[in-house]
């Protein structure tokens, strides 16, 4: 959630269609990533490698590395390419749920006071949620465009909502796209694009979920603003 000043009410028509543009400017860059390793990669290496890959090490690194900025996107596309769909989505549900979990105890630990430090050195303020109004906060912190995972989860954390709430929200809209890139990393292995058509578009479908859910939460807080502002 943005400073005061740079609040939802206060930007500007330009401001608010660039933000979705730097979400696909990132899906762009992580489609151009994918291409990359499809026609440099070395194959034989990768079957080695995946051949001895272990999984317990995997996802236990997927537990504890989101919890410090590493991005959860690449651990999702290797996933799919290394390990059978079902280790790749039961190993990342529970990789989710335990960096997730790992961002709440920090977040409630002495570490908080320097995580509020750092979220306001960048412009970000914890909201406050208000009675009754807790889930509408949740969401819309976890579909804000343009914030990196690990922030909308420190800040969810922070901000007073319940931790079943939070775990529940931050989880499941995690691995909704987290099953997409599953998809498109398995369709990788083959080098099958035909395969990743599928995984494309869930990804799309998703992205435009998000959006539409996240327009909705806006207007209906706009409008809840404007209904207080009137009374006032």
């Amino acid at each position: 959630m943005k400073n005061e000043t740079r609040n939802r009410q206060a930007e500007t028509p330009q401001r608010t269609t660039i933000r979705p543009l730097r979400s696909i400017a990132g899906g762009v860059a992580i489609v151009a990533i994918v291409l990359l390793v499809l026609h440099y990669w070395d194959r034989e290496a990768f079957a080695e490698w995946k051949a001895t890959a272990n999984p317990f090490v995997f996802f236990g690194l997927l537990c504890v590395l989101p919890a410090f900025a590493v991005p959860t996107t690449p651990f999702f596309v290797l996933a799919g390419a290394v390990f059978n769909p079902w280790v790749a989505f039961v190993g990342s549900a529970v990789g989710v749920a335990s960096s997730n979990l790992l961002c709440w105890f920090i977040a409630q630990s002495w570490l908080r006071v320097w995580l509020e430090r750092i979220l306001a050195r960048f412009g970000y303020t914890i909201p406050t949620p208000e009675r009754g109004k807790a889930i509408r906060i949740a969401l819309l912190i976890k579909f804000a465009p343009g914030l990196p995972t690990v922030v909308k989860n420190y800040i969810m954390a922070m901000s007073g909502i319940g931790f079943w709430l939070y775990m529940g929200v931050a989880w499941s809209v995690t691995m909704v796209y987290a099953g997409a890139f599953i998809l498109l990393g398995e369709s990788v292995v083959d080098r099958d694009f035909r395969d990743a058509v599928p995984a494309v578009i869930v990804l799309v479908l998703v992205g435009l979920l998000f959006y539409l859910v996240r327009r909705i939460l806006e207007r209906k807080r706009q409008r809840n603003a404007d209904a207080s502002n009137r009374s006032d």
